[in-house]
């Protein structure tokens, strides 16, 4: 009897895991760290197929994807609308390392659900940094 009472408590505590979440997921979380590989890894595909000859140029100067995340990290907290901005120093597939800046926010019809947007400026600079390397190494030759 105490067995059995212990296992429905238990399977009770586990379908209201994740639920009633009441801020957004860490930068640090495995499932933000993925979807952040994920969502680059997207945003480079998107660019290159956007049927723009320059886009599509500079999609081909960009690293293809994310190997390596360090220091996630929290940046700022608005719980008005359950958003964190967070920071992440990156690691390319082509060595190019920099800073990484991403939101995380909770759905607001799923709290189990959670949506992450680069930011355009670490994406900018990203760009710049490839397209530079490109031309330096155009010039050693």
């Amino acid at each position: 009897m105490r067995k059995t009472l212990f296992t429905a408590i238990a399977a009770t505590a586990l379908l209201f895991t994740g639920c009633f979440n009441t801020e957004a997921p860490k930068c640090s979380d495995k499932e933000v760290t993925s979807l952040l590989k994920e969502t680059y890894t997207q945003w480079r595909e998107n660019m290159e197929k956007s049927g723009n000859p320059l886009m599509a140029v500079y999609s081909v100067m960009l690293p293809k994807k994310i190997v390596n995340i360090d220091a996630p990290r929290a940046s700022a907290y608005d719980p008005n609308i359950k958003l964190r901005s967070c920071k992440a120093e990156v690691t390319f597939d082509n060595n190019i390392t920099g800073t990484l800046a991403y939101t995380v926010q909770i759905d607001e019809k799923d709290s189990d659900q959670f949506y992450l947007e680069l930011d355009s400026d670490s994406l900018t600079a990203l760009l710049q940094q490839s397209l530079m390397g490109n031309v330096l190494k155009q010039l050693d030759k």
